[in-house]
């Protein structure tokens, strides 16, 4: 996903989100983006795109080790399968990182939300974050 380099164009919702929580300028890493912790485990990556969306990204599922192509198509169909009520219900979508090397959880929405949208996003997006981490769904289907 192609984001904006520029930290002075993060948008307002994002400067309102990092003061409400305290985070200085320095937070922002050169390319624009914003790591958040939630409960000492959960790292999620908020960014900004050049069409005016924010993008939320986390990692489910390293897959370092090496997997041919139809086992990673094998793993992407037996997670979609098993957690298709919680795709089906949230705005959040599972991919594959551009090495195939990690299963991502994604989300987009509008830069034009304000920070209580934002922290429901947020929640939201953790929330299906755990589902996937914590259930073991993820890992149940990498060994597969």
């Amino acid at each position: 996903m192609k984001t904006q380099s520029n930290s002075a164009e993060v948008p307002a919702v994002v400067r309102a989100l990092m003061s409400a929580h305290g985070l200085g300028p320095g937070a922002l890493r050169s390319d624009g983006r914003l790591t958040l912790t939630f409960e000492d485990r959960y790292r999620v990556h908020l960014d900004h795109t050049p069409a005016r969306r924010l993008a939320l990204s986390a990692i489910v599922l390293d897959l370092s080790h090496h997997m041919e192509d139809a086992e990673v198509t094998q793993l992407l169909q037996t997670l979609t399968a098993r957690g298709t009520g919680l795709l089906q219900s949230r705005a959040t979508t599972l991919s594959l990182d551009t090495a195939r090397r990690r299963v991502l959880l994604q989300q987009t929405f509008s830069v034009d939300i304000d920070l209580q949208r934002m922290e429901f996003e947020l929640a939201e997006f953790v929330a299906a974050l755990a589902f996937w981490t914590q259930s073991g769904i993820a890992q149940e289907a990498g060994n597969v």
